[in-house]
C-alpha cells in the first residue's frame, strides 16, 4: 500500500470577478521512502498541490489520506490541522528566525512540542551533524551563507523524524555550482533516513537528477507520472516531449503521404519515409503529426544523402565536449548536438533525423488549420 494517496483531488479559489480552478482531478500514490517530484511550469499548480498535502489549504474536493489516516476529505468533512499531520516543510524562502541562533532555529518544533530540554540538544545535534551545521550552532542567520540557511531549515524540518518531508523550490536561492552540491547532498539525506520527500520544483534537471519518480502538472491537472527514464524516453504527449530534455525535443509540423504503400513526408523539398515503429503510431484518419526528435538523435553529415535535410545555422552554444546547433528549416526551429562537426552561423549543412528514436503525438485540435 501506497503511503500518500491522492484521489480526485481539486482546488478552486473564488475571487470577486470569476472562480480559477488551480487543480483539477489530481490522482497519485506516493510509495514509502520515495522521493516523489511535482514538475511543471509556474503557475501550473504543484505549489497549491503541496500546500493541500501540508494541510495549509482545504480541498474543494478529493481526498488526502497518510497510510490509513484522512488528512482532508471535502465529501466526508474531514481536515486535519497542519501540526497534527507529523509533516515538516521547507520553503523557498526558508524562513529562519533572525534573532535565534542555529541551534535555537533547529530545536524550535521541538520545543513548541514538549519535549524536555535533555532530548532537543541530543536531537538539534544530531540533525546538525548530518548537515554538517555542529560548527556553526551559535551563529545567526544573518551570518550564514545561502547553502548554510538552507541546510538549517533542512535540519529544522528533519530534528521532527516527520512521516513527510515536503520541499517547495528550496534551491532556488542558491548560485549555481551550489546548487548542483546541495542537489546531491539532499538526495544522499533523504535515502539514508529513508524519509518520504515530496519535491516541488519548476526546473526539469532538478527533477530529473533527484526524483524516483516525476509528476509533470500542466494547468491543474497531470500530464504523465513516471520515472525519468520513462518521462524522457516515452513521453505520453508534446508538452511533456518539449518539457523533459535541454534543449528540448525537435517537433516537426508533418502532412503524412501515403504512396506505393509507404507513408511519408516532405520536408524542404526532401521525401522521407517513416518506418514502420512509426506508422503503427499514426491514425489512419490523421494527415497532420508532429514528429519528436531529440536534438541526440540528429546528425550533420559531411555530404547530402538520400534522407538528408538542408538547413541554415542561427546560432552555435559551446559547452566544451559538445555543442548544441540551433538551425532554421522552412521557419521551424532545429536544435542538435554535435561533438565533432561544428558549422559557422550562417552556414547551410545537412543533417539526418534518426527517425527509429522519433516519437509522433497527435497535433493539438486548436493548432490544425
Amino acid at each position: 500500500m501506497s503511503l500518500l494517496n491522492i484521489v480526485n483531488l481539486s482546488k478552486k479559489f473564488s475571487t470577486i470577478n470569476r472562480q480559477v480552478t488551480a487543480l483539477s482531478s489530481i490522482t497519485l500514490a506516493v510509495e514509502e521512502k520515495e522521493f516523489f517530484v511535482l514538475l511543471g511550469p509556474s503557475g501550473c499548480g504543484k505549489s497549491t498541490l503541496l500546500n493541500l498535502i501540508a494541510g495549509l489549504e482545504q480541498p474543494s474536493g478529493g481526498e488526502i489520506s497518510l497510510g490509513a489516516t484522512i488528512f482532508s476529505s471535502r465529501a466526508k468533512r474531514i481536515h486535519i490541522a497542519p501540526r497534527d499531520r507529523n509533516i515538516a516543510m521547507v520553503f523557498q524562502n526558508y524562513a529562519l528566525y533572525p534573532h535565534m541562533n542555529v541551534a535555537e532555529n533547529i530545536e524550535f518544533p521541538l520545543k513548541i512540542r514538549g519535549i524536555s530540554k535533555d532530548k532537543r540538544v541530543a536531537m538539534v545535534l544530531e540533525a546538525a551533524q548530518m548537515l554538517e551545521l555542529d560548527k556553526v550552532l551559535q551563529a545567526k542567520p544573518g551570518e550564514l551563507s545561502g547553502g548554510q540557511r538552507q541546510r538549517v531549515a533542512i535540519a529544522r524540518a528533519i530534528v521532527r523524524k516527520p512521516s513527510l518531508f515536503l520541499l517547495d523550490e528550496p534551491l532556488s536561492n542558491l548560485d549555481a555550482k551550489l546548487r548542483a552540491s546541495t542537489r546531491n547532498n539532499l538526495k544522499l539525506l533523504q535515502k539514508r533516513l529513508g524519509i518520504t520527500t515530496i519535491y516541488v520544483t519548476h526546473d526539469q534537471v532538478e527533477a530529473m537528477t533527484l526524483g524516483d519518480r516525476i509528476a509533470l502538472l500542466n494547468n491543474g491537472h497531470i500530464e504523465q507520472i513516471g520515472t525519468p527514464q520513462e518521462l524522457y524516453n516515452n513521453p505520453v504527449n508534446h508538452f511533456v516531449a518539449t518539457f523533459i530534455g535541454s534543449p528540448p525535443m525537435n517537433l516537426f509540423t508533418l502532412n503524412v503521404t501515403f504512396n506505393n504503400n509507404q507513408y511519408g513526408f516532405i520536408v524542404n523539398g526532401t521525401k522521407i519515409e517513416l518506418p514502420d515503429s512509426l506508422v503503427k503510431q499514426i491514425k489512419k484518419t490523421t494527415q497532420t503529426i508532429l514528429l519528436g526528435v531529440r536534438p541526440e538523435n540528429i546528425e550533420i553529415k559531411p555530404e547530402p544523402s538520400k534522407d538528408s535535410i538542408e538547413v541554415t545555422v542561427t546560432g552555435i552554444e559551446r559547452l566544451g565536449r559538445e555543442t548544441i546547433i540551433y538551425a532554421v528549416c522552412e521557419s521551424v526551429s532545429v536544435s542538435l548536438i554535435s561533438s565533432n562537426l561544428v558549422p559557422q552561423i550562417g552556414e547551410k549543412v545537412t543533417i539526418v533525423l534518426d527517425l527509429f528514436k522519433a516519437h509522433v503525438f497527435e497535433k493539438p485540435k486548436s493548432d490544425v488549420n
